[in-house]
């Protein structure tokens, strides 16, 4: 499990996907929010879905974030 460095790194990590957080959490209840759904809304950029996965900001569940 990667960190956060400080606290200047967590704050900038969400609000760079701010707009992908905010629709997972719109989205809590409902049981599949997709990987490919997520790679939409984050402009096809893998890098940016892994690097909150590496710090445990969202979890992944075989192809549901």
């Amino acid at each position: 499990m990667n960190t956060f460095s400080n606290i200047k790194e967590l704050f900038s990590a969400l609000k760079k996907e701010e707009n992908l957080l905010s629709e997972m959490f719109k989205k809590r209840k409902s049981v599949n929010y997709t990987y490919e759904y997520a790679l939409d809304i984050v402009e096809s950029n893998d890098n940016r879905i892994k690097y909150l996965l590496d710090r445990e900001v969202i979890r992944q569940n075989g192809n549901n974030l």
